[in-house]
């Protein structure tokens, strides 16, 4: 859609973002931004299980696996008081795999080399998200983007 605007006798061309027709795919919600030039144009939240910008990535758990100081994830984030297994695995763009652990911490990495633990090992409730767990001490939450 164009909106032309008529200032001081030139006219310029306004490109607006639309949420009609939803571009946001598996029952993602369509968002306009907040700010008017935010380059983005819109924004979709995506329903549980899927990322990305259209939320045409899945996003799945794997299970809980045991860590130890060495970190079998090598990429580890600063703490997050709002961490979430989302807000982590946005945090870790650009990586198939994202961990939670002992609540505010997040790791990212492209292999999983771990033991599988019970998921009842990972019992640290995240901030961000009090309904999910992220992980635990020395057990780490982990999810994917691969199917």
């Amino acid at each position: 859609m164009f909106v032309y605007v008529i200032i001081s006798s030139c006219i310029v061309a306004i490109v607006a973002a639309s949420c009609d027709p939803n571009p946001c795919q598996n029952g993602g919600t369509c968002n306009l931004p907040q700010f008017p030039n935010d380059s983005a144009r819109f924004f979709c939240i995506c329903t549980s299980g899927w990322d990305g910008r259209f939320c045409q990535t899945p996003f799945r758990y794997i299970g809980c696996f045991e860590d130890s100081p060495y970190r079998f994830m090598t990429i580890l984030l600063p703490p997050s008081n709002s961490n979430s297994p989302l807000e982590c695995a946005g945090r870790c763009q650009g990586y198939p795999y994202s961990g939670t652990q002992v609540g505010n911490e997040c790791c990212c990495g492209d292999s999983l080399n771990a033991d599988k633990k019970p998921d009842s090992e990972c019992n640290s409730v995240c901030p961000g998200d009090l309904s999910k767990t992220c992980g635990g001490p020395f057990r780490m939450s982990v999810y994917s983007i691969i199917e």
